[in-house]
């Protein structure tokens, strides 16, 4: 005897939980997005305490989104690590809507805090990613996110 079933199995709801759970816009994202900030903090250069204030005001805001934003008119050049001047006055300052340029010859940009240095967020990953993902994973099995 022959015995032959179809069964139907909806994914829907099950990607629709998982989507509001963990996707864009949910309180994971944003728990992921912080977690990756902070985890960052011991690279990211600072001087005045400002820069880590902006940053992290503007990144509680879009790390639900998926976004860790860096702010304030020393971002891109801290990023990048190397001294950038207006192309017109050859000065720090540059005129309003007015895009710097890396200096030439290039002279790149002395910490004080010996972690800290360009492209902080890509070289703190890169030596913590397991760490957070674990903790990460571990907040998850909690129920903290």
């Amino acid at each position: 005897m022959k015995l032959t079933a179809k069964v139907h199995f909806d994914e829907k709801p099950l990607l629709d939980n998982l989507n509001n759970r963990f996707g864009l816009g949910s309180k994971a994202q944003k728990e992921w997005g912080m977690t990756v900030f902070d985890g960052s903090l011991p690279y990211t250069p600072e001087d005045t305490g400002d820069f880590i204030q902006r940053s992290r005001a503007a990144t509680e805001k879009t790390a639900a989104q998926g976004g860790i934003v860096y702010a304030g008119p020393q971002a891109k050049y801290l990023w990048h690590g190397e001294v950038m001047e207006s192309p017109t006055t050859g000065s720090a300052w540059a005129k309003k809507g007015e895009t710097k340029v890396i200096r030439k010859p290039v002279q790149e940009i002395v910490f004080k805090n010996p972690q800290a240095g360009a492209k902080w967020v890509l070289r703190a990953a890169a030596d913590n990613l397991p760490v957070w993902v674990q903790e990460f994973q571990d907040k998850i099995n909690n129920g903290e996110v």
